[in-house]
């Protein structure tokens, strides 16, 4: 995600393919899109990154002191990055906000979408989003319908066994993938099975676009114009679900410019 002030950060998660973890590799990078060098490299070790985990999405706080980072593996959670320190930590891990939901099974085109072996979608904490002014964190679950909050102040704080506690639903998304808010308060929602983008406010799930195109709406950006970007991952596509596709599939990029 670029961050306004010049740089890219780019989050490795560090197991290809969604396997084992190498160690050592997962890690935060900031790339100066100046120069087009990386500047800064944020290694992201077992405690925060252990065998099982996919870090995913990461969410910047406005004050460019904090990221804040979304495991999407076996066992999700949320990483919490002191940018100034370097210095990172597991929140909510276990925790069932962070998990995917039992009972819940993503579908593509109306049919549950698994893996040859019967294996469905998986995916735990995921999409994320931070509030306008960066008091709230948002994030649910791919395989999951409700969406959550909690307080960045808490996350912040020491005492991570409170923040269970903290957690707040929401409302009900549906499976979801990625999350952004815009500085009016609008939270965009990545709709996996319905092949569109919709919109969160005061309450209201509304659709924004919706197109066939957007095999897996995926990851959102915001450019300084107010222009919103989301990828196309194309999962229901990829190996995993279709053993006749090419290991690598080309991926698609989206603007939207809402009025």
């Amino acid at each position: 995600m670029a961050d306004g002030r010049g740089s890219l950060w780019v989050i490795d998660p560090g197991a290809p393919a969604q396997a084992l973890v190498v160690p050592g590799a997962p890690k935060l990078v900031k790339i100066d899109l100046a120069s087009n060098q990386v500047s800064k490299v944020y290694a992201l070790d077992e405690s925060v990154a252990p065998q099982g985990s996919y870090l995913n999405d990461v969410r910047l706080s406005p004050d460019g002191r904090h990221a804040y980072i979304t495991d999407s593996g076996a066992r999700g959670a949320l990483v919490v990055l002191d940018l100034e320190s370097g210095k990172a930590r597991r929140a909510l891990d276990g925790d069932p906000s962070t998990q995917a939901e039992k009972g819940v099974k993503v579908k593509a085109d109306g049919k549950p979408l698994v893996r040859p072996d019967g294996r469905g979608v998986e995916f735990s904490a995921d999409g994320i989003a931070l509030s306008p002014a960066g008091d709230y964190l948002y994030w649910q679950a791919v395989k999951g319908n409700t969406l959550y909050r909690i307080a960045t102040a808490a996350l912040q704080g020491d005492d991570l066994a409170s923040l269970p506690a903290k957690v707040e639903k929401v409302g009900e998304n549906g499976p979801a993938d990625g999350l952004l808010m815009d500085p009016q308060g609008r939270l965009y929602v990545s709709a996996v099975e319905d092949h569109a983008v919709k919109i969160r406010e005061n309450g209201q799930l509304t659709t924004l676009v919706q197109d066939k195109k957007l095999i897996w709406p995926d990851t959102f950006g915001r450019g300084p114009d107010g222009t919103v970007y989301v990828t196309d991952s194309r999962i229901p596509e990829m190996s995993f679900f279709d053993p006749k596709q090419k290991p690598a599939l080309e991926t698609v990029l989206y603007k939207i410019v809402p009025n």
